[in-house]
């Protein structure tokens, strides 16, 4: 993982108002509300990692992992959240600010 690369990122969202370049809304499917962007950093056959950004509000909707495992890496807190196969999650940004979020999946 380019750690420098999510770095740039963060900058050029705090430079941009939350506009990251190159970021796509994430799948209507998962968004239960608000705004969600998802820019891509790494991906290959058995892991992809991506740059999530949830404006105040945003809600991703719960949802299941089948046959991968998912790790939230919450950039400000300083924390990691882990959702194991079989297990469901979902994310909420009740703050007032913007939240990142680098999202790591493994598939098995």
């Amino acid at each position: 993982m380019d750690i420098d690369r999510i770095w740039n990122l963060i900058d050029a969202t705090n430079e941009n108002e939350g506009a990251i370049p190159g970021a796509v809304p994430l799948a209507k499917s998962l968004v239960e509300r608000g705004l969600i962007l998802k820019s891509p950093i790494y991906e290959d056959s058995d892991c992809s990692v991506a740059m999530l950004t949830l404006f105040p509000g945003a809600k991703i909707r719960e949802h299941w992992h089948i046959s991968d495992k998912e790790y939230y890496f919450f950039i400000k807190e300083k924390r990691i959240e882990c959702c194991k196969i079989g297990e469901s999650h979902q994310l909420e940004n009740l703050t007032g600010e913007v939240l990142f979020v680098i999202a790591v999946k493994y598939k098995l």
